[in-house]
């Protein structure tokens, strides 16, 4: 079981707003630089919950992190005004908000008819559009900056850094991957029940090593 005395709570500044993530160090840590892995949590979903760090459910990485020896980090998405949803965590990636013109890929009126749609206030004055449900910033680049903070510390082994996440998450992971800023950053990538919207996948300039998983069976 992880202690969760080896869990911290930190708040950065990113592209004016204050950004939250959650690391685990493992006890295993002393002055040698340790593998670095990003859990990205799903859509409305929180990292502290995704991390344990209140008990309960979590998704396990803490444990595997303790008995494997590697820093686990949970960043949180971004809160915004979604609609119906007052309060509702997502990630900018992979087509799901307007800045992506994201109406293309589905029924935009059926979508009207049944649920309406998600207004994100970061997304700007007009920024409805039924087929959109994410909030609209940089999150690629929120993740790298938590990359190079993280990397210049003692702790962290550069070139051992992954990315991992789960539906939302793993649009997330797909965009890291084929992002020219921030594909190179990692060693390698791992997809969980998540991928880009139709029209959305770019396919990375160089080749990048990606673990998919979309079912129990896979």
């Amino acid at each position: 079981m992880p202690n969760l005395s080896r869990y911290s709570v930190k708040n950065v500044m990113f592209d004016g707003m204050e950004r939250e993530y959650v690391m685990y160090t493992p006890s295993c840590a002393n002055l040698q630089p340790l593998p670095l892995v990003f859990m990205f949590h799903g859509w409305q979903e929180l990292a502290q919950v995704y991390a344990g760090i209140h008990g309960g459910w979590s998704d396990g990485f803490a444990d595997v992190a303790e008995e494997k020896c590697f820093l686990t980090v949970w960043p949180q998405g971004t809160f915004d005004q979604l609609g119906r949803l007052p309060h509702a965590s997502s990630w900018s990636a992979g087509g799901c908000s307007t800045k992506d013109n994201s109406d293309h890929f589905c029924d935009a009126e059926a979508v009207r008819r049944t649920s309406g749609a998600y207004c994100a206030s970061s997304c700007g004055v007009d920024s409805c559009a039924a087929c959109a449900w994410c909030a609209c910033v940089d999150d690629v680049g929120f993740v790298l900056s938590l990359v190079d903070t993280l990397t210049q510390s003692l702790l962290v082994d550069a070139q051992h850094v992954y990315a991992a996440g789960c539906s939302n998450g793993a649009m997330l992971v797909y965009d890291l991957a084929a992002d020219e800023r921030s594909a190179s950053r990692f060693a390698a990538f791992a997809a969980d029940a998540g991928l880009p919207h139709r029209g959305h996948g770019c396919v990375p300039r160089l080749p990048v090593s990606l673990l998919h998983l979309h079912a129990h069976n896979d």
